[in-house]
């Protein structure tokens, strides 16, 4: 029975970290997308990254384009 648990508990916290690598690359893609679309119509470009942070699934990420 101590298998079992510890078998789920490891699936548990695989599927956590899956589930934030997903969010994390969701966010990315979505950012550059934005920064495309804008980049597009703004002859202005600036040196400064645009940075976005967020608390997901118990754990802060902090994401910056360049």
């Amino acid at each position: 029975m101590s298998n079992t648990i510890n078998s789920n508990y490891s699936k548990k916290t695989l599927y956590s970290k899956l589930a934030v690598a997903v969010v994390m690359v969701i966010i990315t893609v979505v950012l550059i997308a934005i920064n495309n679309k804008t980049a597009l119509f703004d002859t202005d470009y600036s040196d400064e990254p645009i940075t976005k942070d967020g608390f997901f699934f118990d754990t802060y990420v902090s994401l910056s384009i360049y």
